[in-house]
């Protein structure tokens, strides 16, 4: 996806200029420009990517366009995360970024989850076509794409810092900048402390900014634990 990550990190607000492989992640250039009036600019199309997960399960990231207090031609640039399933009603939003913010929406252990463990291709649903969402499968570009959704104060700091700067190497940074990205993204997560919301089988997590239950995420106490299943941890 060349040209995207430079607006990814818009979501961390970093500043990138001073960094070794500024190039890399500049959202400058004509890629990133192609990029940024794909994702930024009011009446464009919507980036969206979907990661397949197991036994039917998918998530899916969704970009839009926010208007900057209704000033004409100016927007900002926005995210969902959703669950989804066919046999579901519609899709589960546990995180949003901008906008009316919701989450942070995953513990650390599962995005890594979520990130390793994509089926082999055909083994669930058929991959998109063309004209629609992006599908995702390489484990380096699902944690990232995973990044803006995380916020866990008990995430084990080395492993999470090793793990990210080895997908940020996989996607063109040096070994020299990765970490000092790596340091930047994990000192924004939000500062939340996950554990279960309540002794029934039916809730999922909350967290200290918020609940992700299954009244939350519109699913039946069945589907909730086909979903954690799904996930894998």
């Amino acid at each position: 996806m060349p040209g995207f990550w430079g607006h990814h990190w818009d979501f961390f607000e970093l500043d990138v200029d001073d960094l070794h492989d500024a190039d890399r992640l500049s959202a400058e250039g004509p890629e990133a420009e192609r990029v940024g009036k794909a994702t930024f600019d009011t009446g464009s199309a919507w980036p969206a990517f979907r990661l397949p997960m197991q036994d039917g399960h998918e998530l899916q990231i969704i970009y839009s366009h926010l208007d900057d207090d209704g000033v004409p031609g100016v927007s900002e640039c926005a995210a969902e995360f959703r669950f989804a399933h066919p046999g579901w009603d519609g899709t589960a939003l546990f995180a949003a970024i901008s906008g009316n913010a919701i989450g942070p929406g995953l513990r650390w252990p599962e995005a890594v989850a979520i990130a390793d463990r994509s089926p082999r291709r055909g083994a669930t649903t058929d991959d998109a076509e063309e004209t629609g969402p992006t599908t995702v499968r390489d484990r380096h570009l699902r944690l990232l794409l995973l990044l803006p959704a995380i916020g866990d104060l008990e995430a084990p700091a080395v492993e999470a810092r090793e793990r990210i700067a080895e997908a940020l190497v996989a996607v063109g940074l040096s070994a020299e900048t990765a970490p000092l990205l790596v340091e930047a993204v994990t000192e924004g997560w939000p500062d939340s402390q996950w554990h279960p919301a309540g002794p029934e089988d039916d809730l999922l997590w909350q967290n200290t900014t918020g609940l992700r239950t299954t009244k939350q995420l519109g699913i039946t106490p069945e589907q909730d634990r086909l979903l954690r299943k799904a996930i894998g941890i």
